[in-house]
């Protein structure tokens, strides 16, 4: 079953599945994080708006097609999913 994040609940229900073992949600939460070193976090929201093909470039020929100048874009840390591209007036 492939899915781009999961809950502690749905692999719990995974493992009694598969496994045939009931466990708390705890237990599995100590599974992940002790001993598969996962981390948890909360998946950000994709923005219904953005178009499948969006790329950094596409991004800013738009914003200059719309009259920016290259001093007035300023792009936030793409590494970090939370950082969205940011517009200094």
């Amino acid at each position: 079953m492939e899915k781009p994040f999961w809950t502690t609940k749905e692999v719990k229900v995974l493992i009694k599945e598969r496994f045939g073992i009931d466990i708390s949600e705890d237990q599995v939460r100590r599974i992940l994080r002790d001993k598969l070193e996962m981390n948890f976090s909360k998946p950000y929201p994709e923005d219904y708006r953005r178009p499948g093909d969006a790329n950094l470039e596409t991004v800013i020929r738009l914003l200059k097609e719309k009259g920016l100048r290259d001093e007035e874009i300023a792009i936030a840390s793409l590494m970090n999913p939370l950082h969205s591209l940011q517009l200094i007036r």
